[in-house]
Formats: C-alpha cells, structure tokens, sequence
C-alpha cells in the first residue's frame, strides 16, 4: 500500500525551506458564485422491523431542482416505531447498516453501520442516553457526517440508500436520513466521490472460560476495490459494549456511552497489517488507544492503492463475572476518489 503523508520541502537558492503542500484539500478549490445559491434538505424515512432490509423512497433523496446540488452533510436518526424511550429499547448507530451509491457508483464497499460513516460529534446526542438511577434510558440517537469533499448530483439524480434493521433490537425502528447542500449553477469538470469500506466483526462474549475470542477481518472487508487510488481521510473504529445484567432485560440492552468508554480500553485489544506485510498497528494495542474517545477515530489521511487492503485483527479479554456481556467491534476507512 502507497501512504503519502505529505510532498517533499524543497530549499529556494539562498532562502530558508518552503512549507510542504498538503496531501489533500478539504474542499473542491474552484470559483463559484454561490449569489443565487438555495440552501437545499432532503430526507427519507422508513420503519424498519428485525432483520428486514428495505430501500428509501426512490425519490427522496433526489435533485427536484433544474441545476445542480452540491451535498455537504449527511445525517441520519434512529428511534423506536413503537413507543417512547427506554431501556429496553436502547439504540445506537450499531442497530441500522447502510449501502449508499449514485448511480452506478458505489459510497459503501460493503453494509455499513450507520456510526462507522463518520467520526463522533457529540457522544451524548449520539448514544441518545441519560442516566435514570442505576439504568439506561434511551432517547432517539443521531449522528453527522461533515463530507470532505462536496457530493454532487445532477438534476434528477440521486443519492440510493439501503437500510437493514440487524436485530439488536427486537423493536421496529424509524429510521430517517436527510443530506443538506446547496444549489450550484453546473457541475465541477472534476468531482470526489466518497468511498467507505468497513469491516463489522461478530459479537465477542466476553464471559469467563469463553475461548472464541478473536476476530479477523477479510481482505474484502477494509479495501479498496476500485480500479484507481483513494484517498483515506480517517479510519474509525466503534466499539458496543452489550450487557444483559445493565437493566436485568434478557434479550438486550446496551451499557451507558461513560461506561462504555470506561471499561472497553481493556475488554478488546487489536493489530493491525496492511495487504504489503507492513504493521500499522505493531503491537497488542488497547481498542481504544487505537481509535480514542471523544472522536472514536485515526485522523490521518493517506492514499490506498487500487486492491490495497487492511487485516484487523481483534482479541477480547474475558471478565470477571459472567454479565453476558458482548463486545460488537467495527471498523470502517472512510475517503474519497475522483470520477469524471
């Protein structure tokens, strides 16, 4: 795998060194006059029942417009269908995975959590919870993706979203998502598309005398499968913690997010290899040491190769008492590649 962290610093005859250029721009740099610009939301919305995977409304997250929009965010918020909060009905982004794509061009490589598309904003508005006494009240959750580069869509095109509903829960839920831009008066000779591929390990009990407590990813799972290089902006790892003993709820409900961060630095640890033998994480490293609290990810963009890949390899720590608790690690890259 090619990683590129920055160009070479070059020394003018009889100066001092020039600052390196960056890797990579935030934004698109080209003029535009945004004077007649319309800030412009679109959303769709859909009940979800276990294990049922269901498209948006084709049309709701189309251009209506005559010109082009220009997408900057991405946001989504789950709740119950059912009735009001509680714990029983805990939710996070673990509960929905996605597939996205404009047209032919795929954004997800694979389903994807809805919190592995974006690094945390605001724990407490994500993980929805409060503290009631000694158990957990779930509210609705929602998260925020800022996009690095705009997403553009042409008149009539759209933005197709796929949403499975992975029985964490045995609730239906609402799940909306909604992209806000604006309009633009033409498109971009060159636009950035994003691009995220994501690894979701198996539940890991971490009860005491369990022996299955390692999980792998695949070469399919954090790769680039396109043709051309990305451009890695982040990697985000997640990481659930599910207790039955929390609420005394047999089926489910989710330890508090202060908890959660307290204890999962020693319940899993991971390495990590690139598809060229290189250790990117070298040793036996805390979850959360690889990707810390508050962001829950790795802010250092570099460039992929087209077929590169990641190995994650993830190992849990059994407790003390048997609390039936699970550890749901996920790990997503997230960047972008530019398309004609």
């Amino acid at each position: 795998m090619s990683i590129r962290f920055g160009q070479a610093t070059t020394l003018p005859q009889g100066g001092g060194p020039v600052a390196a250029a960056p890797l990579f721009r935030n934004r698109a740099t080209r003029r535009e006059d945004y004077s007649r610009s319309l800030p412009v939301t679109l959303t769709g919305s859909i009940v979800l029942n276990p294990d049922e995977s269901v498209p948006l409304n084709a049309d709701a997250l189309a251009n209506p417009l005559p010109i082009p929009l220009e997408i900057h965010e991405l946001k989504w918020c789950l709740q119950s269908a059912t009735g009001g909060p509680t714990a029983l009905n805990a939710l996070s982004g673990l509960a929905v995975e996605c597939l996205m794509s404009v047209g032919a061009d795929a954004i997800t490589n694979n389903p994807t959590p809805l919190y592995n598309l974006h690094s945390t904003v605001d724990p407490v508005v994500e993980f929805g919870a409060f503290r009631i006494f000694v158990a957990v009240s779930e509210g609705p959750v929602f998260g925020l993706w800022r996009l690095d580069s705009p997403l553009y869509l042409a008149p009539g095109q759209r933005l197709d979203v796929q949403l499975k509903h992975r029985s964490l829960v045995p609730i239906a839920i609402t799940a909306t998502v909604s992209i806000s831009g604006r309009s633009v008066a033409s498109m971009p000779q060159k636009r950035r598309l994003p691009y995220v591929a994501s690894f979701v390990a198996a539940p890991i009990t971490l009860d005491p005398g369990t022996t299955d407590l390692r999980r792998i990813s695949a070469e399919s799972d954090l790769v680039n499968k396109l043709a051309v290089p990305i451009r890695v902006r982040r990697l985000i790892g997640r990481l659930s913690i599910f207790s039955a003993a929390v609420s005394g709820n047999t089926t489910f409900t989710t330890v508090d997010p202060n908890l959660q961060h307290a204890v999962r630095d020693v319940l899993v640890n991971m390495t990590m290899r690139d598809s060229h033998g290189t250790p990117t994480v070298k040793t036996s490293t805390p979850y959360g040491s690889v990707f810390p609290t508050p962001t829950h990810s790795i802010e250092i963009p570099h460039v992929m190769g087209a077929g590169d890949y990641y190995i994650a390899n993830l190992l849990g720590t059994p407790m003390a008492v048997a609390d039936g608790v699970r550890a749901h690690a996920s790990i997503s890259l997230v960047g972008s590649r530019e398309v004609a």
